[in-house]
């Protein structure tokens, strides 16, 4: 028969207290609690696990609000810098997804070393961002200065008459002379070969993957 003072008497639990203390830092191990009350234990035990949860929670969303800021802040700004140097690295190189560029008609105008696509930088210069948001990145080359960068890049057919402004030419006929060249007039009927520098790129899809996994990991650190 169950001794019913028992029930009146409050009992320190020491092994149960142990567990708490050992394995959770429950604030509640320790306290006396009535033999008939078990709900009380499972109700502390409720409220010391929701506290639990609710700090999870917490960091959670600080680590969401990081990956957030880091893909609508920083990638979009690491994914232009990436193109944008794929597509200059195109005329280091002299070739597009690994395939070398076509050889220039006139032999005495191929250089020995470096491009003749880089020879002024102008069109070098012209390779920037446009459009930089979060949901879109924008590379574009070319200007009023440079209105041949869609011909080099595409292999288009150019026809007609084209004013040209004096200049020097440092490296006439490939002669490597020096030439004053007077403002003129000249006729064009020519495919020009395309040298593709800027566009989709499996190589570049690779680099923006690999530069993301590494800038992703530092960014939530």
């Amino acid at each position: 028969m169950v001794d019913r003072s028992l029930k009146q008497k409050p009992c320190k639990c020491t092994a149960f207290v142990k567990v708490l203390r050992r394995h959770t830092g429950c604030p509640l191990a320790g306290h006396y609690f009535h033999l008939k009350t078990v709900s009380c234990l499972r109700e502390a035990w409720r409220t010391y696990k929701y506290k639990k949860m609710n700090d999870f929670d917490r960091k959670l969303n600080q680590f969401f609000d990081k990956l957030d800021t880091a893909i609508k802040q920083k990638f979009p700004v690491m994914l232009a810098e990436t193109a944008r140097e794929h597509f200059k690295n195109a005329l280091r190189t002299k070739s597009w997804n690994g395939k070398p560029y076509p050889a220039y008609g006139n032999k005495d105008r191929e250089p020995k070393r470096g491009s003749l696509m880089m020879r002024t930088n102008n069109l070098f210069s012209t390779i920037k961002p446009s459009v930089i948001t979060a949901s879109r990145v924008v590379i574009s080359a070319g200007s009023s200065r440079v209105p041949y960068a869609r011909i080099h890049n595409e292999g288009l057919r150019v026809n007609g008459t084209f004013k040209v402004q004096a200049h020097a030419n440092r490296n006439f006929m490939g002669k490597g002379k020096r030439v004053d060249i007077k403002a003129h007039s000249r006729k064009i009927n020519y495919t020009m070969p395309q040298r593709q520098f800027m566009g989709k790129s499996p190589l570049l899809l690779q680099e923006i993957k690999e530069r993301f996994q590494k800038n992703f990991k530092d960014n939530l650190k």
